[in-house]
């Protein structure tokens, strides 16, 4: 399996500068605040999402040096990404992510939803006073986007009514639409044609998509981190192994099924069977048989454009995104 490593080795010294950029951008005077962020910086993951702007960028601005654009492009798209996964434990009352305390967990709630709307506002202004508004504009689109799809996976996991279509809507708005904006900013952020901009696009939509499903393929089969197993199954959140069982269960499986999901939170010991049976019923291998679809269709998108290093990275990180342990 390729490493990540291997892919972000094309654009190396870009992260480099990139990451320079973003602190330099990101500080603040108060000694407090620098304490959080130099927390969440130092715990942030695997940096999908601005890999996706600064390949992009390379592979279409020829021998031009890294410009601001682009990193204003993935400052905005990681920034997006690391608010979310803040705020969010604060929701969720998490106290641990990837493995280490959440910024819930050592500073408390408000402090956390205050750092994180420092740097979302920060990270949004710098973009508006560069005058990069086409950047800007573009990205901030998917903020809305990925609320609603919040918005929507939360209704459906009160009336447990999420179908495969409903679940891709979900995954498109949630996870893709983030990552689709992140690879066609950065063509954008060096003056691509609007064609390698949409091509890129498509190319972002499908990898997210794939990406959310092999999310949902760990949370039953376990991952690197230690991160315990069925989380969205205790929540009683729907996913798409559970799905594809659903959707090929006669009405009184899949009646029971949905009354051991409803009664999980009186009834612990349901998440063992339901995972027992997702399991067993073959959830998991129809789930990565939608994984490679949508990891082939991603590659497809990329069929039309030069050859060059930085498509064979976007090529590997299909391949990451569909095997990832983690």
């Amino acid at each position: 399996m390729i490493r990540l490593e291997e892919i972000t080795s094309v654009v190396s010294d870009d992260i480099t500068a990139y990451e320079a950029y973003l602190r330099r951008t990101l500080h603040s005077g108060s000694g407090y605040a620098a304490k959080l962020l130099d927390y969440i910086f130092d715990a942030r993951g695997k940096g999908v999402r601005p890999l996706l702007v600064l390949l992009g960028a390379a592979m279409n601005r020829g021998s031009k040096p890294l410009n601001e654009r682009t990193c204003v492009a993935a400052m905005l798209v990681e920034m997006i990404h690391t608010v979310s996964l803040v705020h969010d434990d604060v929701v969720d009352e998490a106290f641990t992510r990837r493995g280490k305390p959440t910024v819930n967990a050592l500073w408390g709630a408000k402090d956390a939803v205050l750092i994180g709307d420092f740097l979302l506002a920060r990270s949004f202004a710098r973009g508006m006073e560069s005058g990069y508004y086409d950047i800007v504009t573009y990205i901030a689109k998917s903020i809305d986007t990925l609320c609603e799809g919040e918005f929507t996976q939360r209704e459906c996991s009160r009336r447990f009514n999420t179908s495969m279509e409903v679940y891709i809507n979900i995954a498109t708005q949630k996870t893709a639409s983030l990552m689709g904006v992140s690879a066609g900013a950065g063509a954008m952020a060096v003056g691509a044609p609007e064609s390698m901009v949409d091509a890129l696009h498509a190319y972002g939509i499908d990898l997210g998509i794939a990406f959310q499903m092999r999310d949902d393929v760990l949370d039953y089969v376990g991952d690197e981190s230690g991160k315990p197993l069925c989380g969205d199954l205790r929540e009683r959140t729907m996913t798409l192994p559970l799905i594809l069982v659903l959707e090929n269960s006669s009405k009184p499986h899949r009646k029971e099924i949905l009354s051991r999901l409803a009664e999980i939170k009186d009834k612990p010991s349901n998440v063992e069977y339901l995972h027992g049976m997702v399991i067993s019923e073959g959830g998991v291998e129809m789930a990565n048989e939608q994984i490679s679809r949508y990891i082939s269709s991603a590659v497809g998108h990329l069929g039309p454009l030069r050859e060059s290093p930085y498509k064979n990275a976007l090529k590997h990180l299909a391949d990451f995104v569909a095997t990832r342990s983690k």
